[in-house]
């Protein structure tokens, strides 16, 4: 397949991209909600309760690692919203996936680099002047 590596490029941005997307409308969700919110504000007025602190004190603040699970404090609604965001997310990927193997299939019956350049332009992996194109989730 002679344009493997674009073909490469362009679904490894992809899959970046939408990983990226995913996260940052999580993080949205999470953020509006309400109970987080109140959490927010309870640890600011703590902060500013505190008195007779080092002036390099940063305050106490809600801990978000790797293990912490961003949905435990939020309502029942933003969960709801969550999980219909997640269906999206999944579908998008599903979406992704098929349309890579398809391509795939397609570049390996070409004999020529303009056939997969056809193929490529087809799926709006390449611009008709070559250009990768970037991926828009969602």
């Amino acid at each position: 397949m002679q344009a493997k590596a674009i073909f490469d490029l362009y679904f490894k941005r992809a899959y970046e991209a939408l990983d990226k997307a995913a996260e940052d409308k999580l993080n949205q969700l999470v953020e509006e909600d309400e109970n987080t919110k109140r959490i927010k504000e309870t640890f600011e007025q703590l902060n500013n309760s505190l008195t007779d602190t080092p002036r390099d004190f940063v305050g106490f603040h809600l801990f978000r690692g790797p293990s912490y699970n961003q949905l435990t404090h939020c309502t029942g609604d933003t969960r709801k919203k969550v999980e219909l965001w997640s269906e999206k997310e999944v579908a998008e990927r599903e979406h992704l996936d098929r349309m890579r193997e398809e391509v795939e299939a397609q570049l390996l019956a070409c004999e020529t680099y303009e056939q997969a350049r056809a193929i490529l332009r087809t799926y709006s992996i390449i611009s008709f002047d070559g250009d990768l194109e970037y991926y828009k989730p969602f």
